[in-house]
């Protein structure tokens, strides 16, 4: 984590603005901190918060930086021996951007795009793959395959017309929204509990501080609950 990011943290544990802002560079920090806004009240240390301003002074950083960065993590990495040229990292660094909280998460939350899956979730594809995925999933690729220099609005266009053309319901498209959702949920428990701050969340007899993951997850205990179990953590 940027020494910057625990800065910024640890000035606002005690410290307040004035103001709604929460982001702060160092030279803002220097010229905006003053003793009589200091207070006086109990500090509270919220893990949330603290991921939060590292994503935010992460993004803040451009592309070039960040690639500075991931070279150096993926150096420490099981990809240390696999060759990547800039250019394809800095494609990795543009889609994941808004995605990540911490430069390592540029590698383990998308690691297809540095080796070929070997396996699949057998319970996934039996629960979700049926008669017609196979056309599905064509008509996607090739309505994908048109695009010239697409971003993210052009792939989310390509979905919606895939859709329209295979007369995927109303209901249908709910569904597979409600899938993503669940699988970012349980994404989300699977970082916390395996992440760099899984030790936070670790109580002394091993069991796992749900309460403080949900929190900080912005997730239900239940749902905490829910995927700790099917984890098998």
């Amino acid at each position: 984590m940027n020494s910057n990011v625990l800065i910024n943290f640890v000035a606002l544990l005690g410290w307040n603005p004035g103001d709604e802002q929460e982001f702060f560079t160092m030279e803002e920090l220097i010229s905006k901190f003053t003793l009589e806004r200091v207070h006086k009240a109990g500090a509270v240390f919220n893990i949330e918060k603290l991921n939060w301003l590292n994503a935010e002074h992460l993004r803040s950083k451009s592309n070039e930086e960040i690639l500075l960065m991931l070279k150096d993590e993926l150096a420490k990495s099981y990809y240390k021996d696999k060759i990547f040229d800039d250019d394809y990292l800095l494609l990795i660094i543009e889609a994941m951007k808004p995605r990540v909280s911490f430069v390592n998460e540029y590698i383990t939350n998308c690691t297809y795009f540095y080796v070929e899956p070997t396996e699949f979730d057998e319970n996934v594809i039996k629960k979700r793959w049926k008669e017609d995925t196979p056309e599905q999933l064509t008509k996607l690729r090739d309505n994908i395959a048109q695009l010239d220099n697409p971003v993210k609005e052009d792939f989310e266009n390509a979905l919606t017309k895939t859709a329209e053309e295979l007369k995927v319901t109303r209901q249908e498209r709910a569904k597979a929204n409600t899938e993503a959702r669940e699988a970012k949920a349980r994404a989300k428990v699977l970082n916390a509990v395996t992440g760099l701050m899984s030790e936070v969340y670790k109580k002394k007899n091993g069991s796992w501080n749900v309460s403080q993951i949900a929190e900080d997850t912005q997730l239900d205990r239940r749902t905490v609950s829910k995927y700790i179990k099917e984890l098998s953590l």
